[in-house]
């Protein structure tokens, strides 16, 4: 069912009900999984994308053409692209203000492949539920910007549900979230979000803590201590141009048709 075939009344309401119920599904999934493992990522990454799926958040606009195979992979490599790139920006910026000291990692092969799984399903866990789904519920507002607030105020509530949340933690959740969202808006779709996100968090987390390198972040505010590289507000200094970036598109293009 297209969106323009849904009934009338399964407005936004309805929408974000709906999406509410599958947010408590994801978290109660989590609890009964060990929260940390795999299983319970995929079991959530599936759920999301079964319950948003019936109320029509997509991979790709419905009301165009069926993406090929490698339209679809080149709107996810270009994601990716633009995630290793913003994580260039937080361990460019904590090496040269010696916020982190690096070294050498040498994880095996087995765990890097671990890493990038649980980055996939994580990014699609988190796009999913986190923009898709706010996106969804804000359709009917004809300009961009307020759908990137929207999209910045879930994403710095999400950080802050987080173990360990501190005021940096939430700042990283809200400029990522404006960044995700402005790709999501761009690309129509999940594709290109998801991407980013998905790399993002493999070259922040696997890869640059013992994976390729291993980053000692230090123990202060700007570093991110046991927050991590993505804790400090290094990481709030290296994201925030981007996220400026994405909200000075968004009010350049204000009129949009339906985007989410």
């Amino acid at each position: 069912m297209s969106r323009d075939e849904e009934p009338a009344s399964r407005g936004p309401v309805y929408h974000a009900a709906w999406g509410l119920g599958v947010y408590a599904v994801t978290k109660l999934a989590a609890a009964l999984i060990s929260s940390a493992s795999m299983a319970a990522i995929v079991a959530q990454a599936v759920l999301a994308e079964w319950g948003l799926g019936r109320i029509g958040v997509t991979w790709s606009d419905p009301n165009d053409p069926v993406p090929s195979n490698g339209v679809i992979a080149r709107r996810a490599l270009t994601g990716a692209a633009i995630g290793v790139g913003l994580s260039a920006l937080v361990l460019g910026l904590l090496f040269v203000t010696k916020g982190a000291i690096f070294g050498r990692g040498d994880a095996p092969l087995a765990l890097l492949a671990i890493g990038l799984l649980s980055s996939g399903f994580a990014a699609m866990r988190d796009e999913l539920l986190l923009r898709g789904l706010v996106l969804r519920v804000v359709d009917p507002i004809a300009t961009r910007a307020p759908k990137l607030v929207a999209c910045a105020v879930t994403g710095a509530a999400a950080a802050a549900s987080e173990p360990g949340a501190n005021v940096r933690t939430i700042a990283v959740g809200m400029l990522l979230g404006v960044v995700f969202g402005a790709l999501w808006l761009r690309d129509r779709g999940a594709w290109l979000p998801w991407g980013a996100h998905a790399a993002l968090t493999f070259v922040t987390g696997t890869l640059a803590r013992g994976g390729v390198l291993d980053a000692r972040v230090a123990q202060s505010a700007w570093g991110g201590g046991d927050a991590g590289v993505l804790g400090g507000a290094a990481a709030v200094a290296a994201l925030a141009p981007a996220a400026l970036i994405a909200l000075y598109w968004a009010s350049k293009r204000p009129n949009v048709a339906s985007e989410a």
